[in-house]
């Protein structure tokens, strides 16, 4: 992102544990139910292990054998937790950093606007497609953080949302 040349990519060290907590435990609308980041990573493992268990309980009350058992078990792993640790991690990992660059993009005054700006391509969600190339102008008087904060259903909008807010100041509008 070009804010003058002063911000490259935001690294979690720069950020205080304070912050980082504060980032994971924000409600945000990926999970539909206005999770937290730190929730969503829990209530997926425990969905996991409620599924697991039943797969046992049900093998073992049918008679099945130890061998059955582990393929049900290594086709719970293979066919859905893979997939869904996958969507998940993601997810929560770009989530968290474009909080963090929401943070550190509070800090500089010539901010004018921000973008919504998408990854367009067969896997682009149709909100995101909507929403890719809007501008959300910053109003006189108003702080980056509020900018920030009044913009609907920003990204991260759903799982492996590839979407992001990019910054405007008044010299990468007059390149546009």
């Amino acid at each position: 992102h070009l804010l003058d040349g002063a911000v490259g990519a935001v690294a979690y060290s720069d950020l205080s544990k304070n912050r980082l907590n504060i980032i994971m435990n924000e409600k945000n609308i990926i999970s539909g139910a206005g999770d937290t980041l730190s929730n969503i990573v829990k209530n997926q493992s425990d969905h996991h292990v409620r599924k697991g268990r039943i797969i046992i309980a049900t093998s073992v009350k049918n008679g099945d054998g130890i061998e059955s058992i582990t393929k049900k078990m290594r086709d719970l792993w293979d066919n859905e937790i893979r997939h869904n640790i996958d969507a998940v991690t993601k997810t929560v990992i770009f989530d968290a950093n474009t909080k963090a660059q929401e943070v550190s993009y509070e800090q500089f005054n010539n901010i004018i606007a921000f973008d919504s700006i998408s990854v367009l391509d067969n896997r682009t969600s149709l909100v995101c497609q909507a929403l890719s190339g809007k501008r959300y102008k910053r109003k006189e008087k108003q702080t980056v953080r509020e900018l920030i904060n009044s913009v609907p259903n920003r990204p991260k909008r759903h799982y492996r949302c590839r979407s992001e807010l990019v910054p405007v100041t008044e010299y990468t509008d007059e390149i546009r």
